[in-house]
């Protein structure tokens, strides 16, 4: 699971089915499992494969948060979550395998984000 966090967000460091998503301080995406969570989760019709840059995107101004596939942000990619208020976010990454590398805008990005509007953390 892949997202964004507010700072009332309570991790949890051990294996206990709540993570990122599971409260009203968290928004999560997840390709594997095609779901996406903010207080429970939702199905979400799209599936990650092996390789994929998944990008993510919040407009704290909007109150958004957006999701791409190598590059992509259209439908069902995009913009998944409205409503989500405007306070700091910090992103969380949460699973059992694999590996992720962070890119918050201290290199060139392989991908552009949504619009020209975005910045880099």
């Amino acid at each position: 699971q892949f997202g964004f966090a507010n700072a009332g967000f309570q991790p949890q460091y051990e294996s206990c089915g709540n993570g990122a998503g599971d409260c009203q301080n968290s928004w999560a995406v997840d390709g594997h499992r095609q779901l996406r969570w903010h207080a429970g989760e939702q199905p979400w019709g799209v599936r990650w494969r092996v390789g994929d840059v998944i990008g993510l995107a919040c407009d704290l101004a909007d109150g958004t948060i957006w999701v791409s596939r190598n590059g992509d942000f259209s439908s069902p990619n995009g913009e998944v979550f409205k409503d989500i208020g405007t306070a700091p976010l910090f992103a969380v990454f949460v699973a059992s395998a694999g590996t992720v590398e962070y890119n918050l805008g201290d290199r060139p990005f392989v991908h552009q984000p949504p619009t020209s509007d975005f910045l880099p953390f």
